[in-house]
């Protein structure tokens, strides 16, 4: 599917970036929606209304992957993360993404092509896929395997033989 709208999923808090949200949009004169809420939110929407870019702020959503439709590609310009939750349910709801090349994220193993460096590399690697948004939806097999060592069987094994350590 072609690119429609460029979607963000976090707290708006420095840490996640989201001020190259902004910057992204801009330069693919997409709207956007920032699905989230935070420190950073009055700034955002006073530099989208400068800048006349058409994003909607739709504050905290509880399911967050029920406002994503088809064209939707999601953005996850991360500075640093935890575990990098965003991106297990975006894999998990089959969303096409972008994410930060960054360490955290790396440890995913996701295809060359769903990483990006810098905002730069954010906008020319849509542009890319803006008529073929699939080619950025990760692959089934590497999907299952993110996923399997997550599941609640796994945890659970992995629980087992660490109290049997102790």
């Amino acid at each position: 599917s072609a690119l429609r709208r460029l979607t963000y999923v976090a707290r708006l808090s420095p840490e996640k970036r989201p001020d190259w949200l902004i910057e992204i949009w801009r330069n693919l004169k997409a709207p956007g929606q920032i699905l989230g809420t935070g420190l950073m939110k009055e700034s955002l929407e006073e530099i989208a209304a400068n800048v006349k870019v058409c994003i909607t702020f739709a504050g905290f959503v509880s399911d967050p992957w029920n406002q994503i439709q088809e064209g939707d590609l999601l953005i996850v310009p991360s500075s640093s993360e935890g575990d990098g939750l965003v991106v297990i349910e975006g894999l998990k709801a089959n969303v096409p993404m972008l994410i930060s090349d960054i360490p955290e994220f790396r440890h995913f193993n996701l295809p060359e092509v769903n990483y990006c460096k810098d905002v730069s590399a954010f906008v020319d690697r849509a542009s890319q896929f803006q008529q073929n948004l699939v080619a950025l939806i990760v692959p089934e097999s590497i999907k299952d395997k993110i996923l399997k060592a997550r599941s609640p069987q796994a945890v659970g094994d992995a629980w087992e033989t660490f109290l049997k350590t102790i």
